[in-house]
Formats: structure tokens, sequence, C-alpha cells
């Protein structure tokens, strides 16, 4: 006869299972080649179990970390925007307008461009960001150009 192996618990198949905790968050990260800091979004999944009866109350099943660059999760409890976007103020005309400069000198996609330019060690200053391009552009993915094969 085969016995089937007994959860540490004891419970039944029927009972508490476990229990899944998802965080979501985001750290800075300090890039010591370029004394700059940045930010990374991440999220980690727990998935807990019953423990050893007498010892442990709880084991950890599964621990999964994922990091990713920053993506700021959207504000839900934010006010609707409006149907009509509001006309873009003098210093985001001057953004856009560096933006699209350093996609036609780098030939950058304009998101890395943005993300170039916005960089905490270059703080929207255009002459930092060329260097700082010309320091990391061959650590950049090929979808960071506007034709890859160029």
């Amino acid at each position: 006869m085969c016995s089937r192996p007994r959860r540490p618990s004891g419970q039944s198949r029927r009972g508490v299972d476990g229990l899944i905790v998802t965080i979501h968050g985001e750290f800075d990260e300090f890039d010591q080649k370029t004394n700059s800091t940045g930010k990374r979004s991440f999220s980690r999944t727990f998935i807990l179990g019953a423990g050893v009866p007498g010892k442990n109350p709880i084991r950890v099943v599964s621990d999964m970390l994922s990091l990713r660059a920053y993506s700021p999760l959207p504000n839900i409890f934010a006010p609707a925007q409006s149907a009509t976007p509001a006309a873009p103020n003098a210093e985001q005309q001057q953004q856009a307008a560096m933006i699209a400069e350093l996609c036609k000198q780098t030939g950058m996609t304009p998101q890395y461009a943005e993300l170039c330019l916005s960089d905490a060690s270059v703080a929207w200053n255009f002459d930092k960001a060329l260097i700082v391009f010309n320091e990391r552009k061959a650590n950049l993915p090929p979808d960071a150009f506007a034709n890859p094969g160029i």
C-alpha cells in the first residue's frame, strides 16, 4: 500500500494551503562607474505555506524577485484628467526640443533620448547628455536606436 506524503502541518487537502504575498516598489541604485543614482522598480512574490508544528509556524515555499527599469505606478487617487490636454509650458516645450535634437544627433529613439536627458547626472543639460551618450553608447541595447542596423 502506498501512502501519500504528509504536509508539515498535517492539514487536510481541503484546508488552508498557503498564502501568496506580492510586493511592488522602487529603490535607488548607485552606479559606482558613473557615480550616479537611478531608480529601479521591483516586484517580489512569496508563497508561504504551513510550517512544521512546534517548530516554525510558516515556511517559504517560493520566493521570486523581479527587477526592471523604473516604471511609476499610476496614481489611482488623482482626479481624472480632462479630455483636452493642457498646452505644454515653456519648460516642456524646451525639453521636447532637446529630445528631438538629441535623437537627431545620436540616432536614439525619443524614449532613450529622454532617459539620457533626465538622468540625474545630466539634469537636462544638453552638452552633458552628449558626453554621457558617447560614454555609454556601446552598452545601449539595439532598440535604443531608431535604425538599429545603422
